[in-house]
C-alpha cells in the first residue's frame, strides 16, 4: 500500500506552504531578500546539538523559508518599472498569438525594455482591427508609448476572475493598442526560444492550410501543440458535460499514451546488449523533443518532468516507489516555477495520478481476477472511478458540475481518442513536409468526428450531469485534508493512536463550520453590474432574494457565479421595485420615469442611479438624505464624473459597478 507518511511529503507540503505565504506578502518579501536570507541562516548554529528531532525541524524549517524565498522571486511588479512619465517608450516582444475576437487581434507580450530599463514583464497585448490592422506574429517586435493598464478583476462574485488566470501565466498588465499608436519593428534578432516559438507558428499555419477539416485541425493542434484556442466552445462544453474535458488539455494521460507507444516502437533495443538502458535514454529524450515541439507548455513540462522521473527512476537496482517520485517532480517544479500551484492543470493532474495510485492499491485487495481481459476491465474501470473521485471536489470547485457518466464516456472514446493521438503523432510530420496525403486527411476528418459525435451525444443525457453545485475554496482544502489525514490514520500501526494532520484537519472542520454558520446568518445587500440592465441581491441564511429587469436568459450565469462564492439552499426571483427596504437599508431606483412625489419613505439610505436618469442631484441629497449614491450597468459612463464631483460636494459615497459590484451590510 502506498504510504502518505514520508521525508517526500511533508517536504512537499513545507514547500506550498511556504509559497502560499509568499503569495499573501508578495510585495513585502519580494523586497526583502536580505531578510530572507537572515531567517534562513537563523537556525543553523543550533545544529551543533545534533538532536535528530531538532535536526528535523530545522530541515523542515529551511523548506519552509526555501517556499516563501523561491515564490516571492517570481512576483513580478509593474508599479516602479511604469511610472507616470507619459514620454515612457515601450518595447514589446510577441511569443504567443491568441485567437483574435470580432473587435481585436490578441497576443501575450514580454516587454523587452521601457526607455533604456531593461525587463522581462509578460503582457496582455490587444490590437484592434479597426483601420485594417494587420496581423502580429510570434517573435515580431513593437514600440509604443501608450501606457500599459492593469487588468480588470472580476465585476461580480463569483464571476471568471481574468485577472487572477493570467496573473497565474505571469501575465501581470495590458497594452490596449489602435494601428495607429504603435510601430512595428522589421528584422529585429531572435533568441533560441523565439525560434522554437516561431518554428511552432509556423507549424500551426502548416497545419491550418494542410486540408484538414476546421474540427480535426483544431483536434490536432489541442493534441500534438497544446493549443485548446481554436476548440469550438461549445465543444468545449460537450466535453466537459461528457466528463472528457481532460482529453482536450494535454496532460500525463497524453504523455502516458506517448511514452508506451514510442517504448513499442522501441521495444527491439531491449533484446539487445545495454539495450534497455539505451531505450530509456532515447525515450525521455523523444519525451523531451515532444515537449519542444508544443513550445514547452507549462502542462507539457510538468507531464514529462513526471515521466522522466518515472523512467531514471526504473534505472536504479532498487527504484524508489512511484508515490514518491510524483512528489519530488512536483517539488522540483514548484522551486523552478512557483505559479504552477495556482494553476488547474498542475492541480488536477497530481491529484489524479494520486488518486489512481491509491485507487489501484485498494482495488487489488479487494479483487484480482486471474484472466488477462477480465483483469484489464477492472484496472480501466479503477483508474477512471479513481481519478475522477479525486478530482471532483476541485471539477466542482471550478466548473461547478460533476458528470455521472465518465466511465461510460471513457470506455466508449478512450480508444478512438488513444487512436487519433497516435495518427496525430505520425502524421504531424507528413504534414509539415506538405506529402500529399487526401484520402488519409479524410479518414482522420471521419475518425474525429465519429468521436465528436460520440462525445456530443454523450453530453445531451442532462439528467446524468450534476450540474450548479458549489464548494468554495475552503471546503475544497478540508475535503483534502481530511482525506489524507483518514489515509494517515489508516495506515497507522496502532490502531487507536492516528496522525497529527488527521486531528488537525478535524479541529479545522470544527472551526470552519462554526465560521460559516456565523456568517451565514448577516444579511448583505448586492448591486450586481449587469450591462444595460439592473440586478440585486439580498443574501441572508443561504437564500437569494434576486431582483432584476433583465430577461431570466441574461442572469443565469450571473446568479450561477454568485453561488461559487455563497452558496443558497433557496433562490428567489423577483420584479424590480421602484423602493425596497432591507431590514435597515432602504433603497430608492431613480430612473428617468420615477415619480419623487409619489415616494412612501422619507428617507432613502442607498440611491441607485438607473438608466441616466436627468435629475439634479442635489435636489435628490436635501429631499432624500442618502448616505450613498451607485450607478449601475444600465448607465452609460458619460454621467459619472458629474455625479461623482455632485457626491464628493455633498460628502456622500459614489460608486459605480463598472468597477466592481457594491455590498452593503447593516
Amino acid at each position: 500500500m502506498p504510504r502518505f507518511d514520508s521525508f517526500l511529503f511533508y517536504a512537499l507540503i513545507t514547500l506550498i506552504a511556504g509559497q502560499l505565504l509568499s503569495n499573501y506578502y508578495s510585495e513585502t518579501l519580494s523586497n526583502g531578500l536580505v531578510g530572507t536570507i537572515i531567517l534562513f541562516l537563523l537556525p543553523i548554529p543550533l545544529l551543533v546539538f545534533r538532536k535528530a528531532w531538532l535536526i528535523r525541524t530545522i530541515v523542515f524549517y529551511e523548506l519552509f523559508i526555501l517556499g516563501v524565498f523561491t515564490a516571492a522571486q517570481h512576483q513580478e511588479s509593474v508599479t516602479d518599472l511604469f511610472s507616470k512619465n507619459e514620454k515612457s517608450l515601450s518595447r514589446i516582444k510577441i511569443y504567443e498569438v491568441l485567437r483574435a475576437n470580432t473587435f481585436n487581434y490578441r497576443y501575450y507580450g514580454k516587454v523587452v525594455s521601457v526607455n533604456d530599463t531593461a525587463s522581462s514583464v509578460k503582457v496582455l497585448v490587444t490590437v484592434s482591427k479597426e483601420d485594417r490592422a494587420v496581423a502580429l506574429k510570434v517573435g515580431q517586435q513593437l514600440v509604443t508609448k501608450v501606457k500599459p493598464k492593469p487588468i480588470d478583476p472580476p465585476q461580480n462574485p463569483g464571476a471568471f476572475d481574468y485577472a487572477a488566470y493570467l496573473k497565474n501565466k505571469g501575465i501581470l498588465a495590458q497594452y490596449r493598442l489602435k494601428k495607429n499608436n504603435h510601430l512595428v519593428l522589421l528584422n529585429t534578432p531572435l533568441t533560441k526560444i523565439d525560434q522554437l516559438l516561431v518554428a511552432k507558428s509556423q507549424a500551426i499555419e502548416k497545419i491550418q492550410n494542410s486540408g484538414l477539416s476546421p474540427a480535426a485541425t483544431a483536434h490536432i493542434l489541442a493534441l500534438i501543440f497544446g493549443e485548446r484556442q481554436y476548440i469550438e466552445s461549445e465543444l468545449r462544453e460537450a466535453y466537459a458535460r461528457a466528463g472528457l474535458v481532460h482529453l482536450l488539455a494535454i496532460s500525463g494521460l497524453h504523455i502516458g499514451i506517448i511514452s508506451f507507444f514510442m517504448g513499442w516502437l522501441l521495444l527491439p533495443l531491449h533484446y539487445t546488449k545495454g539495450g534497455s538502458w539505451i531505450r530509456k535514454v532515447i525515450l525521455i529524450f523523444m519525451l523531451w523533443g515532444f515537449a519542444l515541439l508544443t513550445g514547452l507548455q507549462p502542462a507539457v513540462v510538468r507531464a514529462v518532468t513526471l515521466f522522466s522521473l518515472l523512467h531514471i527512476g526504473e534505472w536504479t537496482k532498487r527504484p524508489q516507489p512511484p508515490l514518491q517520485r510524483i512528489f519530488l517532480s512536483a517539488w522540483i517544479l514548484l522551486i523552478i516555477y512557483p505559479p504552477f500551484l495556482t494553476q488547474i492543470g498542475f492541480q488536477l493532474s497530481y491529484i489524479a495520478v494520486l488518486g489512481i495510485i491509491f485507487g489501484l492499491a485498494i482495488a487489488k485487495k479487494i479483487y484480482h481476477p486471474r484472466k488477462k481481459w477480465k483483469r484489464w476491465l477492472w484496472e480501466f474501470t479503477v483508474v477512471c472511478v479513481a481519478a475522477q473521485l479525486a478530482v471532483a471536489p476541485l471539477t466542482i470547485y471550478y466548473f461547478n458540475q460533476f458528470p455521472f457518466l465518465f466511465l461510460v464516456s471513457n470506455l466508449l472514446v478512450l480508444h478512438l481518442f488513444t487512436l487519433s493521438l497516435i495518427v496525430a503523432i505520425l502524421g504531424t510530420p507528413l504534414l509539415l513536409l506538405d506529402l500529399p496525403m487526401t484520402n488519409a486527411l479524410k479518414l482522420y476528418d471521419l475518425l474525429v468526428s465519429v468521436i465528436h459525435s460520440i462525445v456530443k451525444k454523450i453530453s445531451s443525457y442532462e439528467s446524468l450531469l450534476w450540474d450548479n453545485i458549489y464548494l468554495s475554496q475552503e471546503e475544497v482544502v478540508l475535503l483534502y485534508a481530511l482525506l489524507v489525514g483518514a489515509i494517515l490514520g489508516w495506515q497507522s500501526k496502532k490502531v487507536y493512536q492516528w496522525n497529527p494532520p488527521f486531528f488537525i484537519s478535524l479541529v479545522a472542520v470544527i472551526v470552519f463550520a462554526f465560521s460559516r454558520i456565523s456568517t451565514y446568518d448577516k444579511g448583505q445587500l448586492w448591486v450586481l453590474h449587469q450591462p444595460k440592465h439592473t440586478a440585486l441581491i439580498w443574501y441572508e441564511n443561504q437564500s437569494i432574494h434576486f431582483f432584476s429587469d433583465a430577461p431570466e436568459t441574461r442572469t443565469q450565469r450571473l446568479l450561477q457565479d454568485f453561488q461559487r462564492e455563497y452558496p443558497a439552499k433557496e433562490i428567489r426571483i423577483d420584479s424590480l421595485w421602484r423602493w425596497l427596504d432591507f431590514k435597515s437599508i432602504r433603497l430608492l431606483v431613480l430612473d428617468f420615469d420615477t415619480v419623487l412625489q409619489d415616494a412612501a419613505f422619507p428617507r432613502a439610505d442607498i440611491i441607485l442611479l438607473k438608466n441616466n436618469p436627468k435629475v439634479h442631484l442635489e435636489r435628490i441629497f436635501s429631499q432624500w438624505q442618502p448616505k450613498v449614491v451607485v450607478a449601475d450597468g444600465s448607465n452609460g459612463p458619460w454621467d459619472f464624473e458629474s455625479w461623482k464631483a455632485s457626491c464628493n460636494k455633498a460628502g456622500i459615497a459614489f460608486y459605480t459597478t463598472a468597477e466592481k459590484a457594491v455590498s452593503f451590510t447593516p
